[in-house]
């Protein structure tokens, strides 16, 4: 009867440790699970930070700012194909940034002056490595 119970309790324990996995966030991957970003979109600031393999898709948001002074910081590490376009435009939907990317980037800081940024494009074309991006007030000189 022992028997048939220890038994009995190791199988149970046995499905439990194959069917209660949990996914574990490996060191360096702020973004998570591959190929879903991680967006934060509120007033005067936006980021995205994507961990991709060969992730071909477009992601549009609409921004949250008000003045006209922002800059961008862009870092783009461990690419191994692939591209990403990333466009941001005003309320008239002109470009006020375009950035085509298909190397390494290390902290690019670009200044934006003139416009309110209204939108925030990003394409991906077969692109694997990770990406961060954001966009934030930035007061004049």
């Amino acid at each position: 009867m022992k028997l048939i119970i220890s038994m009995f309790i190791s199988s149970i324990i046995i499905l439990c440790t194959i069917s209660c996995r949990e996914e574990i966030i490996e060191p360096g991957n702020a973004a998570g699970n591959l190929n879903s970003p991680v967006i934060d979109n509120s007033n005067n600031y936006f980021s995205l930070i994507i961990n991709a393999s060969n992730l071909s898709t477009s992601y549009q948001s609409i921004t949250k700012f008000s003045f006209v002074d922002n800059k961008t910081l862009l870092t783009i590490s461990e690419i191994s194909g692939g591209s990403v376009k990333i466009t941001v435009k005003n309320k008239e939907g002109a470009p006020i940034y375009y950035s085509l990317n298909q190397t390494e980037i290390e902290n690019s800081m670009k200044k934006i002056s003139g416009s309110v940024p209204e939108s925030v494009e990003f394409s991906f074309f077969n692109f694997t490595g990770k990406l961060k991006f954001s966009l934030s007030y930035s007061p004049p000189n």
